[in-house]
């Protein structure tokens, strides 16, 4: 029980092109990787900007190495004109407690939280600079044709420490050609979109913290995907650590 208790076993059910896709092994590393959340909006004349600053990470070479990105597409601008397909309220009610928390000061689109703060720099210099990443201890990952095993091996934090996993799964390469609202006309591409979320609480294993669930996700068109997972202090919604990589 206690070799079962380090890993995470998951059965996924998704896109054939998943299905059908190598087992996939990702791990952290000690030093913290910087989760890089942002909410945007198809109805926002000026999320497009980020957006496409969010896609040049692809040709980052810091990418799933120190950097893992990852778009919230929110719901409260799609009463003014245009509903954006990738927006639900769970989106929206993540932003908001990010403000309740303290971790940003209001609730805006585009709104970049970066390592659990508000980055409200991208604005004025897009370059996004990471201070010297403290250790937090190692995620790691394996995702094959049908389960997902997960580890975290934390630094610093006793095993009563009140962690829960975050699993995320994202879309690359996928475009709206939107016709009504605020960016009427225009193609618009993403990548790193948060197609589906899924949270559970940790418990402490043998060697470090563990959950074990089974889930199903959604089909989707994304004829690429990605994975991203980070683990956080419940209630907090700041990432201790992080990881992901792309899953085909």
């Amino acid at each position: 029980m206690r070799i079962r208790d380090t890993l995470l076993l998951t059965s996924i059910f998704i896109s054939a092109s998943f299905s059908s896709a190598h087992a996939v092994e990702l791990d952290s590393g000690d030093k913290q990787v910087a989760l890089v959340e942002l909410f945007t909006s198809e109805g926002c004349s000026s999320c497009p900007p980020a957006d496409r600053w969010l896609s040049t990470l692809r040709n980052d070479t810091r990418l799933w190495k120190s950097v893992v990105p990852i778009a919230f597409h929110v719901d409260y601008w799609d009463y003014i004109g245009w509903p954006d397909r990738f927006a639900v309220p769970a989106h929206a009610q993540r932003q908001r407690v990010h403000r309740e928390v303290g971790n940003v000061h209001s609730v805006y689109t585009p709104g970049f939280v970066v390592a659990g703060q508000e980055w409200r720099g991208w604005f004025r210099n897009p370059d996004l600079r990471l201070e010297q990443q403290p250790s937090a201890g190692r995620l790691r990952v394996k995702v094959s044709k049908s389960q997902l095993s997960v580890q975290y091996k934390p630094t610093g934090l006793t095993q009563s420490a009140d962690l829960e996993l975050t699993f995320a799964l994202l879309g690359m390469g996928l475009n709206t050609t939107v016709k009504a609202g605020e960016n009427d006309g225009r193609n618009l591409a993403h990548d790193f979109v948060v197609l589906h979320t899924q949270r559970w609480k940790m418990q402490p294993g043998a060697d470090g913290f563990v959950v074990m669930e089974k889930i199903r996700l959604p089909r989707t068109e994304a004829k690429e995907l990605a994975v991203a997972l980070w683990v956080s202090e419940t209630g907090t919604q700041k990432p201790l650590q992080a990881t992901g990589g792309l899953l085909n």
